[in-house]
């Protein structure tokens, strides 16, 4: 890119947050176009669901444009607190970008760019939905991964509680080495 140009976006970032939603789990699990449909992110309209950790959505990923770093796989793990008991069936992803100066689009709830209705939340869901308790702890673990053909995700959930004395569940890895769902790269 040459020194003059201008990217478009400049920047953006993912969110995500623990996420019940019964309906968004039933038609995963419905889901016939894949082997393993709990292995697969859904970008979905998200109507029907309660977030066990209220307002609290916290930064994944964020990527600036022209990318200098070349290594492009990324791990983070966040840990939310339930703010009531529920049955978490995965978690919903969001992003915010900055497309030039100060114009920024977002599906995030918070700051969602007011009339957009292109662009949706994901949905990804867990292979088997596990109750939380008031106050426990509860982990997304997220990884970024590449070849050079494609580029995919995976994610694990765990609860530990409140106190942190025990796990109370660890989810499987879910689309392990992007065998269920995977984006084509240049």
């Amino acid at each position: 890119m040459n020194d003059w140009s201008i990217s478009i976006p400049c920047y953006y970032r993912s969110q995500v947050t623990p996420i019940s939603s019964q309906v968004l789990w039933n038609e995963a699990k419905l889901c016939q176009e894949v082997k393993d449909p709990f292995s697969v992110g859904y970008v979905v309209y998200i109507f029907n669901a309660y977030y066990p950790c209220e307002d609290e959505i916290k930064n994944m990923f964020h990527f600036t444009h022209p990318m200098e770093k070349l290594d492009k796989n990324m791990y983070k793990k966040l840990t939310f607190i339930s703010k009531n008991n529920a049955l978490l069936h995965g978690f919903a992803g969001f992003f915010e970008t900055q497309l030039y100066n100060k114009v920024w689009l977002s599906i995030k709830p918070d700051t969602h760019t007011p009339d957009m209705r292109s662009w949706f939340p994901m949905y990804f869901p867990i292979n088997k939905p596990v109750n939380v308790e008031k106050g426990s702890k509860v982990s997304v673990c997220m990884w970024r991964l590449t070849k050079s053909y494609k580029v995919w995700y995976e994610w694990s959930l765990s609860v530990e509680s409140q106190d942190s004395s025990e796990c109370t569940y660890e989810s499987d890895i879910h689309n392990t080495n992007g065998e269920h769902y995977w984006i084509g790269s240049m």
